[in-house]
């Protein structure tokens, strides 16, 4: 992927993409992987944090062909970003939702801890 700059030009280095292009060419780059290796599990693990939600369309209908054309294998896609505005359709795919984590702890309540040899040097 080589995004155009205003001269015209791609980009050369990694380092001067976005967090976003970076993301979505790491899809692409492990959908390449995914075809020419053998597993039965596919996983990925936050793969769309910096992404907008235009990439983030684009790559998940990637994925989602690659899992209907591959039914022997088992996908695993891990993601903290919400799925329903994308509207992918999965007939023969399970989404699990996780309750979002409790924030509200406040302060641990730890005890300070005292060195028995700086005691004794006081």
């Amino acid at each position: 992927v080589q995004p155009t700059s205003s001269e015209g030009e791609g980009a050369k280095d990694m380092r001067s993409l976005s967090g976003g292009e970076r993301s979505f060419s790491t899809v692409c780059f492990i959908l390449a992987l995914w075809d020419a290796m053998e597993s039965p599990f596919r996983c990925l693990d936050e793969f769309d944090v910096f992404m907008d939600m235009v990439n983030r369309r684009i790559s998940m209908d990637m994925m989602m062909v690659v899992a209907r054309n591959q039914k022997h294998k088992q996908f695993i896609f891990l993601t903290p970003q919400n799925m329903s505005k994308l509207g992918i359709e999965i007939k023969s795919s399970k989404i699990f939702w996780m309750p979002d984590p409790d924030r509200g702890q406040g302060v641990l309540p730890f005890e300070p801890i005292h060195n028995e040899d700086e005691e004794t040097q006081e």
